[in-house]
């Protein structure tokens, strides 16, 4: 009862640490995105001028397909305007991974070379 108990408790925290986080609207104010979460962009997602989006190192930004969709208004995609930033320090250790809503990290093998054009 108590291994099963610490297992509960570990894949509970394991599941907190990485939330997922669905974004659907523009980036309208200064925004961090952290390393203990997975951003899924569900569409075309802008980074309006003025603001500033940082991403931390070790973040995952996946994309969301919409329906076979993977071009113009149906795709997702993150777009930096004129006059908006990008900070985005990755690193060797800890990338930031920009992929698909299919891509199990963990599974090296999940996708192939020829899943091409799951983002926009």
């Amino acid at each position: 009862m108590k291994k099963l108990f610490l297992l509960f408790a570990l894949f509970m925290f394991v599941n907190i640490a990485n939330a997922q986080i669905v974004i659907t609207n523009d980036i309208t104010s200064n925004t961090t995105w952290t390393s203990n979460n997975v951003y899924v962009l569900d569409g075309l997602i802008f980074v309006d001028s003025t603001y500033t989006l940082t991403i931390e190192a070790g973040t995952v930004i996946k994309a969301k397909e919409q329906a076979n969709i993977t071009t113009g208004d149906g795709a997702s995609a993150l777009i930096i305007r004129r006059g908006a930033k990008l900070i985005a320090d990755g690193n060797a250790q800890n990338p930031i991974i920009f992929t698909s809503e299919f891509d199990d990290i963990a599974d090296p093998d999940d996708l192939l070379p020829s899943d091409n054009e799951l983002w926009g």
